[in-house]
């Protein structure tokens, strides 16, 4: 997997530096926290136009009197989730620079450690072959070579698997990761990076779908068709969402606030 493409191709699972002095700890979570306080401010208020208090760095929702939501799967969906809690027991964690939390309906994934891939596997031992899935995202922090996206139909370490990369420059692309003969990692870019009309800017809320049907998949992004290829390497795998980091910005930070998954459909779009 090279880290040098525009593109946003992710390094291998990454590692907790274990050897930094408490003090630099400290420094460097509180600095974390402050970033991801300041991208939560930006989304909470171009969700709702009003945001709580920020204390000690971490985001304090404003007092309700209304009553928790709760969730509603729709009838047609095999996975579904809009974060309202968490239910589906995510991975959370905030350590080194690596933040994923819920909050406010949104699964956050935060990765303020260059050149770097934070993973989000879906919460379950599912292999998916044909399925339609669909993630409501915004980037909040980012740059050209920050990207976020979907893994799909991946192996146990995502050493083989489709990728969909959106990126900070608000372009998008496919590529497929395998392992070589030297078992070193590898990427073929299936559809080279393109800025389709459709797709918002970071600080915008984009939805983006995949359709896996045999060795065709489709993407749209905000209900439009955006790219289709064709490619019979990989029939089946995991799913999961990621935020990489690359080497130019201070971190990127990423708020998903819905993913669904179906059937693939009958007919293709």
């Amino acid at each position: 997997m090279s880290l040098e493409q525009p593109e946003g191709e992710p390094e291998p699972a990454f590692h907790y530096r274990k050897s930094a002095s408490i003090g630099y700890r400290i420094t460097a979570g509180l600095f974390v926290l402050l970033i991801i306080a300041g991208s939560l401010f930006l989304l909470f208020r171009n969700k709702s136009g009003t945001v709580g208090p920020v204390l000690h760095g971490k985001l304090t929702p404003s007092p309700t009197l209304s009553p928790t939501p709760t969730l509603v799967v729709p009838t047609q969906a095999i996975f579904y989730d809009t974060f309202l809690n968490n239910s589906h027991n995510w991975v959370l964690s905030n350590q080194d620079g690596y933040i994923r939390t819920l909050t406010g309906g949104m699964l956050i994934l935060a990765d303020m450690n260059p050149r770097t891939t934070l993973v989000e596997s879906l919460p379950n031992d599912v292999l998916y072959d044909d399925f339609s899935i669909t993630i409501v995202f915004t980037i909040a922090k980012g740059d050209a070579n920050d990207s976020i996206g979907l893994y799909l139909r991946g192996d146990n370490n995502l050493d083989h698997d489709y990728r969909i990369d959106v990126n900070g420059n608000n372009t998008f692309d496919i590529a497929k990761e395998y392992l070589d003969t030297n078992s070193d990692p590898q990427t073929s870019m299936l559809y080279d990076a393109d800025s389709p009309p459709t797709l918002r800017p970071p600080g915008q809320q984009n939805t983006l779908t995949a359709i896996m049907d045999g060795a065709q998949m489709v993407v749209l992004i905000n209900r439009e068709v955006v790219s289709s290829i064709i490619d019979s390497d990989y029939s089946s795998g995991q799913i999961a969402l990621f935020a990489r980091h690359g080497s130019t910005s201070d971190g990127v930070v990423v708020a998903f606030s819905k993913i669904e998954i179906e059937d693939a459909p009958v007919q293709l779009p």
